[in-house]
């Protein structure tokens, strides 16, 4: 996944590219991040981004926000400024989300934990070699491994991908997935109830957790599934 960075205040981005960094770790999504010095040096890149963050600090960037904008492109742009009074500009803009400098740690990780809730939502494009299937990620019951290809199981049917079950999985929320055996990572939505013997889903289904993987698959389950009190 990659992200740009177009900051004319170099050491507020260099800040939010550490940000990146530590929650890319923390979520273990990788990240590549690219910063621009400036909007000349951006607009010369051909490089696909899934997030472009714009520094707000000089009219350049705010010209070039809103070329970008006016482009109605779908890769979402979050702005970031020492101005607080930029945020009325960045949302007229229809900008995704806006950063104030001093750039805090909690509001960048939970303004992406939001983008990633709703990106991972959207349709995932999956080959199987021949073809290009669109799905979407809450349709999944579980993936299956076979050999070094993938069987991904939907509620309505099956697909067999060209990609190994780790790859698959590398693209999805892992505060959804977890692996109950080396074979299998299953969706939590879709259990209905489970022990160490078996877990059923809510289809009737019945898949086998391994002795190895139920401690982790049980603690990791009731911690996304345990409401969080604020």
């Amino acid at each position: 996944m990659r992200i740009a960075i177009c900051g004319d205040e170099c050491s507020s981005a260099i800040i939010l590219k550490r940000m990146l960094y530590m929650f890319s770790n923390y979520k273990k999504i990788g990240f590549v991040v690219d910063i621009f010095a400036n909007a000349n040096d951006f607009l010369a890149s051909k490089q696909s981004y899934t997030l472009i963050f714009i520094s707000f600090e000089t009219e350049k960037s705010k010209i070039l926000a809103k070329s970008l904008l006016d482009k109605n492109l779908k890769t979402p742009i979050i702005i970031f400024s020492s101005n607080c009074c930029h945020a009325a500009d960045a949302f007229k803009l229809n900008a995704y989300y806006f950063l104030q400098i001093p750039l805090s740690q909690k509001t960048v990780f939970d303004m992406l934990e939001n983008f990633f809730v709703s990106y991972f939502s959207a349709p995932l494009l999956i080959s199987d070699g021949f073809e290009t299937v669109c799905i979407n990620v809450s349709d999944i019951l579980y993936l299956e491994a076979n050999n070094k290809h993938c069987i991904i199981h939907l509620k309505d049917k099956i697909i067999y991908c060209n990609k190994t079950m780790a790859r698959v999985f590398a693209v999805l929320p892992e505060d959804r997935f977890l692996k109950i055996n080396r074979a299998i990572i299953i969706n939590s939505d879709y259990i209905s109830r489970f022990c160490s013997e078996y877990i059923i889903l809510t289809n009737g289904e019945v898949l086998y957790p391994s002795r190895h993987f139920y401690k982790s698959f049980k603690l990791e389950y009731h911690r996304i599934k345990t409401p969080k009190i604020p």
